[in-house]
């Protein structure tokens, strides 16, 4: 049984500036071209693209896929970046593609899909999680598409782009005036908010810790989202970027309260997957993460979920798809050796040898 689909516009976390994070996310088999987006970093001109792929023959298509390290492996990377055991297809449902196919090019029919983005659900005001978001924007006004957009965030988000963003000096304050088509709104910390895009969604913010500062010594924030389908009961977890949960003096384990949460109120039978950033290799030192995890800090959180939800011996078979990985100068791919990482980490840790792994790979559509 299936509830959600979960299209990669951006998996990736820097420092290229083609395929920062994005995902649009609608009811498995909806149609129409209604849908959300977790954060903003990629937007129209990916979905354009993704089109183009997808009206190419396969063969073509998987040369062209979004690989820039040994090109001579790149079956084995198509093969192994997804868990065998997923359903992940590349490009749009059929029921969008029906959508937009009175269109006559990539571009309306792009157009036209990046319109059915009702909301955005925003996890933190950095650059790589906004940029396409803020670009795109004056597209709420473009004929015969004209659309309305709720960008949502906690307090932290909607303040920093309304200062810092939306302020007639880096970007117009299109989210002002009578003819208000971008609109923002508040979200409160571990309270439900109803999705005006899919009446039969809610989603819940968790503010959690993504690094201190550069300049102070101040924290960063960011958000992980719940959302949950009413009528079926299951739930998706998306993080933004976010930092272990270490043991400290006036540190708050903002993280574990995420899976308390989940373990206490989430049956496990309705936890459809976790995506979840590992932007580096164990090879990076602690003091280098800047706020992000790598697999040793991602196993730590793994094993944390477990043992709020009580089990011992019991299979956690859990999907985790990894986000954010920020690509190297290096022979191999990042993505490559986090994901060989992870599975190695897994096998020695009882209980978590059935979680299974997946790459969030641009363009493609996991069902879940």
């Amino acid at each position: 049984m299936f509830t959600f689909e979960v299209v990669i516009l951006g998996g990736l976390g820097g420092p290229g500036e083609n395929s920062s994070q994005c995902f649009m996310l609608r009811p498995y088999r909806s149609k129409g071209i209604k849908s959300i987006c977790v954060d903003g970093g990629a937007g129209a001109a990916q979905i354009c693209d993704t089109l183009m792929l997808q009206q190419k023959p396969v063969s073509e298509r998987d040369q062209l896929a979004f690989h820039y390290y040994e090109p001579d492996d790149q079956q084995y990377f198509l093969e192994n970046m997804i868990d065998k055991q997923s359903v992940a297809k590349f490009g749009f449902s059929s029921e969008t593609l029906d959508s937009v196919s009175q269109e006559r090019n990539a571009l309306k029919k792009g157009y036209k899909i990046y319109q059915g983005i009702g909301e955005y659900y925003v996890t933190h005001p950095h650059l790589d999680h906004i940029s396409a978001m803020v670009v795109n924007s004056p597209l709420v006004y473009e004929p015969p598409l004209v659309s309305e957009k709720t960008i949502c965030g906690l307090d932290f988000t909607v303040n920093a782009l309304q200062e810092h963003i939306f302020n007639d000096t880096i970007w117009p304050n299109l989210t002002y005036g009578k003819l208000q088509k971008l609109r923002v709104k508040t979200l409160q910390h571990s309270q439900w908010a109803p999705s005006s895009t899919f009446p039969q969604w809610e989603i819940i913010p968790f503010q959690v810790c993504h690094g201190c500062k550069v300049a102070q010594d101040s924290k960063v924030y960011s958000t992980v989202y719940l959302i949950r389908d009413k009528v079926s009961r299951d739930v998706i977890v998306i993080c933004g970027d976010l930092e272990y949960d270490y043991e400290g003096e006036n540190h708050k384990n903002l993280l574990d309260n995420v899976w308390r949460y989940i373990a206490k109120n989430v049956p496990f039978k309705h936890l459809k997957s976790i995506f979840i950033e590992c932007s580096s290799s164990s090879m990076v030192a602690c003091e280098n993460l800047y706020g992000h995890l790598s697999p040793p800090f991602l196993i730590h959180e793994l094993k944390s979920l477990y043992k709020f939800y009580g089990f011992t011996n019991d299979p956690f078979d859990l999907h985790v798809v990894i986000i954010h990985v920020k690509l190297t100068v290096s022979d191999t791919d990042p993505r490559k050796t986090i994901l060989h990482e992870l599975k190695e980490l897994v096998r020695g840790e009882e209980g978590l040898n059935k979680v299974r792994f997946s790459i969030a790979l641009d363009k493609h559509r996991f069902v879940l």
